[in-house]
């Protein structure tokens, strides 16, 4: 509040006296008036002109855009504050940080549009917008004549960093008590800088979560956050994509809506993450099966208050996965100390430096697609798309249309407009064609001419694409028994044989097993305390004499279930394990190593595929009682396709 030291009529004299001559006779009165006084002399304001008054028609519209915040948060106060003095004749107003009126309280229809010092002299709103500080101007005190019958106050509307917003300004005669009104006015423009404060920590937060959204939108996996108790708070587009949900759908649903029942084991919150849980998830239709990794988010004592779920589409299965992955799977990531899995990997290393076709062979269930993966990854294309077909998967009538692609009208229910093939969704990139041997002998034709002359014609079309890919192919047969066999075309299997890698089955490879239960129970959320148990028992002894005929498919299968079983129990004791978990023959090691000697190679091979046939017979008849006898459900959880089961069903007899 300024402090007048000399009475109105002496005041009165001075701004007469400075008026006429531009000189200051006195320095017995406050500072920032005179100082204000000379500054309004030496820019020409006319101190008798009349107030410029204009019609008010609500101008604020105008700047309502620019200063939208401003004026959301001080109207409430100014109302509130007008409330105190009501029926005195003050009125309130807000200005822009120029000095320029959005508001008035009450409405009047006529009122001073711009308070600027430049415009209209000395007064508490120009000054306020100088100094940023609270200013009152009584009286004489004006520059303009025009204002010595009133008493201006002013409160500067600061941020928290200090910057100016706004003031906020009252006008009432100069013969009334103004003492009171101006520290109303000051707790006002208070109130106006704490909203102020909350809607740019409110504004700012909202900046990191759109970041935030965007970083998560941009990422190759799906990403969906849980609240501790499991139920669905946020899903990226990636995820909604895979689940085939929108984000409605999908907020406010319990995850286990959506899972099979080993994620509802492993999704524990007081116990540990999981990270490469394959696992099936459910959408409006089907299921997917996928690679999910969770992580906690725990607050300063402990306790979840948030859990992150990453999906990606499983790299092993399905017909048609096209992958961008972002975490590059490389060989490190190709568990095993065995001299026979360092050799594969070596050549497999030298392999992925240059362009030449890889043929990928070894057992079901040996990891050739995670050696496709590895090589695609750390090869020259490991930037471009990563493309796998599993050739026995697909019907032998559509193998052609989806690896060359179709034009609109190819053949009876094509889809309109037609389809790329696979080989155009792995340009630049790597194809991997799974299960090659099961390739109809008319799709190889094609296969060859494409892979001699880097071109692809569509089913129905003439026109020539080129294609530059690089091609691994896998197989678990012998493929050269099948050329003899006429079963194989002899060119085509010269063609993608460039480089041939052998993956060695997990039997002749004991030393890996600990070392590959270790890592599947950790990544299953299992505790270092009780993995480091499981791994000193005596039950691993049986898992490294047990001939695991499903390799390690097989073995990561069995550690699932196994998995689920600890689960279950409060208090797990490994001497309670049934060995059946691990397969039929694992309890008394009845393929242990002499069992090539005793029946010979060709016995062997026989008695592990009756065991591999009795596992798959087991699995379709559990799905079909399980779906009712839904074949399509059947032949979707298999990974079948229709005609693929009916004809498992037909050889099993179900």
């Amino acid at each position: 509040m300024n402090q007048a030291f000399l009475s109105k009529n002496e005041l009165l004299f001075e701004w007469k006296q400075f008026i006429d001559t531009g000189a200051i006779g006195t320095t017995d009165h406050n500072a920032a008036i005179m100082d204000s006084w000379k500054r309004s002399y030496y820019a020409g304001v006319d101190p008798y002109q009349d107030l410029p008054y204009i019609i008010y028609k609500h101008k604020s519209k105008k700047l309502s855009e620019e200063l939208s915040t401003l004026i959301s948060i001080s109207c409430p106060i100014i109302n509130q504050t007008y409330g105190i003095i009501k029926g005195s004749g003050f009125h309130l107003f807000l200005t822009d940080k120029n000095a320029r009126l959005i508001e008035c309280v009450p409405i009047i229809r006529r009122v001073i549009d711009h308070w600027d010092e430049d415009f209209l002299g000395t007064n508490a709103i120009g000054l306020a917008v100088l100094s940023w500080q609270v200013a009152q101007v009584a009286g004489v005190e004006h520059y303009c004549h025009a204002l010595h019958g009133f008493t201006t106050s002013a409160a500067p509307i600061l941020d928290s960093q200090g910057e100016l917003h706004g003031v906020l300004g009252l006008i009432g005669p100069a013969d009334e008590d103004h003492s009171h009104v101006l520290s109303a006015l000051v707790k006002a423009a208070d109130k106006m800088k704490d909203c102020l404060t909350i809607e740019e920590l409110s504004h700012k937060y909202m900046s990191i979560s759109e970041s935030l959204n965007k970083i998560i939108n941009s990422v190759p996996d799906g990403v969906m956050i849980l609240d501790a108790y499991g139920v669905i708070e946020y899903i990226n587009t990636v995820g909604k994509k895979i689940l085939n949900y929108n984000s409605k759908d999908l907020t406010g649903l319990h995850f286990h809506h959506l899972s099979d029942t080993l994620v509802k084991e492993n999704i524990n919150y007081n116990k540990y993450p999981f990270a490469k849980v394959n696992i099936f998830l459910k959408d409006l239709n089907k299921k997917h099966h996928c690679e999910t990794d969770m992580q906690m988010i725990k607050d300063e004592n402990g306790h979840i208050i948030n859990a992150i779920i990453f999906i990606r589409y499983d790299a092993c299965t399905g017909v048609n996965h096209h992958y961008h992955r972002s975490d590059k799977a490389g060989f490190n990531n190709i568990m095993g100390k065995s001299k026979k899995l360092l050799e594969s990997i070596k050549i497999a290393r030298i392999a992925a430096d240059n362009m030449s076709n890889i043929l990928l062979q070894g057992e079901s269930g040996t990891g050739k697609d995670i050696f496709a993966q590895a090589i695609h990854y750390e090869s020259p294309r490991r930037s471009g798309p990563f493309v796998a077909v599993n050739c026995g998967a697909i019907p032998h009538e559509l193998v052609s249309s989806e690896l060359f692609g179709y034009v609109d009208g190819a053949f009876s229910g094509a889809r309109k407009g037609g389809a790329p093939g696979k080989f155009e969704a792995a340009q630049s990139g790597t194809l991997f064609l799974d299960e090659i041997s099961d390739m109809p002998l008319e799709s190889q034709i094609a296969l060859l001419r494409v892979l001699q002359d880097r071109k692809v014609i569509r089913i129905g079309d003439h026109k020539e694409i080129p294609v530059d890919i690089r091609i691994i192919c896998a197989t678990n047969r012998n493929l050269y028994e099948e050329v003899l066999a006429g079963r194989f075309r002899e060119d085509l299997y010269y063609r993608i044989n460039v480089i041939s890698i052998f993956l060695p089955p997990l039997r002749e490879r004991p030393e890996d097993i600990p070392l590959l239960i270790k890592y599947y129970l950790s990544r299953m959320g299992i505790s270092p305390e009780l993995i480091a148990k499981i791994i000193n028992s005596p039950l691993i002894e049986e898992l490294i004499h047990y001939n695991w005929p499903g390799n390690v498919r097989e073995l990561q299968n069995a550690i699932e279930r196994l998995v689920v079983n600890i689960r279950k129990q409060d208090n797990f004791d490994l001497s309670d394990v049934d060995l059946n978990l691990f397969g039929s023959c694992c309890s008394n090691c009845v393929m242990n190593n002499s069992c090539i000697m005793d029946y010979g190679e060709e016995a062997y091979r026989q008695r592990k595929q009756k065991i591999v046939m009795l596992d798959e017979c087991e699995r379709i008849r559990a799905l079909m009682e399980k779906h009712n006898g839904n074949k399509s459900q059947v032949a979707r959880e298999m990974g079948y396709s229709r005609v693929t089961l009916y004809r498992k069903l037909k050889l099993y007899g179900i």
